[in-house]
C-alpha cells in the first residue's frame, strides 16, 4: 500500500482490504493511490502507462511465481488500472481485468456524493 495523502486510518483500511483480497489465490496485490498525475508527467503519460512506470518502479513483478498485481487508483482521472505479472497473466485475461477497473470505477462514481463526470 501506497499513497502519500491518505490518513493512516484509511492506509490501515486498505492494507486490510489488501490482505483479504489476497486470500485464496497466489497473487500478491500492490495497492498505489494518486490524487493526481505528478505535474511533470501529466501531459506526456496517461493512467496506464503511470500503472505501468509504477509496477516497475516498486518492483512489484519481482515475486517469487511472477505472480505481482499492481491495483492503481487516481482519484483526479477517476482511473484504476491494474497490471499484472506475467505468472498470473497467463491464468486471467485482459478482459477480465478491464472489467474488474471499469467495476471498481463504477463503484467509486457512485460513491460520491454530489455526482461528478466520471
Amino acid at each position: 500500500m501506497h499513497s502519500k495523502w491518505l490518513t493512516a486510518a484509511a492506509k490501515a483500511r486498505l492494507t486490510d482490504e489488501v490482505t483479504r483480497a489476497e486470500r485464496g489465490h497466489r497473487g500478491e496485490v500492490f495497492l498505489i493511490v494518486e490524487n493526481h498525475l505528478p505535474i511533470q508527467e501529466a501531459y506526456y503519460i496517461g493512467c496506464r502507462e503511470r500503472a505501468i512506470e509504477l509496477f516497475s518502479e516498486y518492483r512489484v513483478w519481482d515475486t517469487e511465481e511472477n505472480t505481482g498485481v499492481l491495483v492503481y487508483v487516481n482519484i483526479c482521472e477517476h482511473q484504476l488500472e491494474i497490471v499484472a505479472d506475467r505468472g498470473i497473466s497467463a491464468h486471467v485475461s485482459p478482459t477480465v481485468w478491464r472489467a474488474m477497473c471499469d467495476k471498481g470505477r463504477v463503484r467509486y462514481c457512485q460513491s460520491k456524493k454530489p455526482k461528478k463526470a466520471c
